[in-house]
């Protein structure tokens, strides 16, 4: 591997590493604004969750995908959240 794309790899490893740590904050503010403790109570209440995924969106910098794999919901949910975000 060369010097440069090594280099280019771990930049983005940080920038990831970065992003994700945002969306957990985001993630742990979302909750405690909602009084909510464990993770299960956000799937159960749609306005929580779509609320939480916009701000996701707007805030972390991360796709689409990558929202839906951290929430464990479907692409699509993402999507439709990101649609009726305004």
């Amino acid at each position: 591997m060369v010097k440069d794309d090594k280099e280019y790899l771990e930049i983005k490893e940080d920038i990831e590493r970065f992003r994700e740590e945002k969306a957990q904050e985001i993630i742990g503010a979302c909750c405690a604004k909602h009084g909510i403790i464990e993770a299960y109570q956000i799937k159960g209440n749609e306005r929580v969750m779509n609320e939480l995924i916009v701000e996701l969106i707007e805030k972390s910098g991360m796709s689409y995908r990558t929202i839906a794999r951290l929430l464990e919901i479907s692409y699509n949910t993402v999507r439709e959240a990101g649609r009726n975000k305004h």
